[in-house]
């Protein structure tokens, strides 16, 4: 744990020994850097079903409908614990809830491309095994962007979430992106197992470079100096200066805005889902 700073700086009077004025130093940039890379592995490793669908209903001997069942199993895990999710990296802290998370991502992946075939096993032992894999897949996604965006809140000062938020979901659409162009080539080199076997790497890597550089919060980062931390800190002695008379999860629930923002997102998905997925 970093020591605590006292007195206190603003982002102006930090001046060091040459007498020029301390100026931010730019952690919170990397930290969004790495943030963005972790929206692309997400959705690098959560798209690769949609795009296999046809190779593995012929390999498995699957119907369509048997694959819609697959195929729906990810977005009920998804929807089933995103609110779960939230409370897990508010719980554990967004540096030991994106890192476990990442490593799910890369174990499901594998487990996925284990999956046995009609030679090994029954179609109701095939089918239920890609389901409940599916579904874990989307319990293990389902924190990605509450985590995300509580990493931003902690990470960039108040007033300036957008352009943070806009970066991590540009990451999410390259991740996708990057799946439809990489992975068919990979299934006609070496098929489908292996593929999703060479896949997997990025979710460890994406772990491995959270874990090594990021924090919870700015103050204990070793590579922050007092500026930066001002600066992160500027605006928040208002937001937090009157205590709370309800829960922030009931206020939410009681905001019009928060609700029509749900309304209009829930809308989009819905064609993001069934269209592109």
């Amino acid at each position: 744990m970093r020591k605590s700073r006292s007195p206190p700086v603003t982002v102006t009077d930090s001046v060091p020994a040459s007498g020029g004025v301390m100026r931010p130093t730019k952690v919170r940039w990397r930290i969004l850097a790495i943030l963005i890379f972790i929206s692309f592995v997400s959705y690098m490793l959560r798209g690769n079903l949609s795009i296999a669908a046809p190779t593995m209903i012929v390999d498995l001997q699957l119907t369509e409908i048997q694959w819609g069942w697959v195929m729906s199993a990810f977005p009920l895990g998804y929807a089933l614990f995103q609110f779960p999710g939230g409370l897990f990296g508010d719980h554990v802290g967004p540096r030991k809830a994106l890192t476990l998370i990442a490593v799910a991502w890369a174990v499901l992946i594998v487990i996925t491309s284990l999956v046995p075939g009609p030679g090994a096993a029954s179609v109701s032992l095939i089918l239920g095994s890609l389901i409940l894999v599916q579904f874990l897949v989307g319990v293990a996604h389902a924190p990605i962007f509450p985590v995300l965006a509580v990493s931003i809140q902690r990470w960039f000062p108040p007033g300036n979430w957008a352009l943070p938020n806009g970066l991590s979901s540009g990451g999410l659409t390259m991740g996708l992106a990057a799946t439809a162009s990489l992975l068919p080539w990979l299934m006609s080199q070496v098929g489908w197992r292996t593929s999703f076997i060479i896949l997997a790497p990025f979710g460890l890597t994406a772990a491995s470079l959270w874990w090594w550089y990021a924090r919870d919060n700015p103050g204990q980062h070793k590579a922050t100096n007092d500026a930066e931390v001002a600066l992160i800190s500027s605006g928040r002695a208002e937001e937090n200066s009157a205590p709370a008379k309800q829960p922030a999860w009931l206020r939410i629930l009681k905001n019009r805005d928060a609700l029509l923002v749900t309304l209009s997102y829930s809308c989009m998905n819905f064609v993001f889902y069934v269209v592109f997925t």
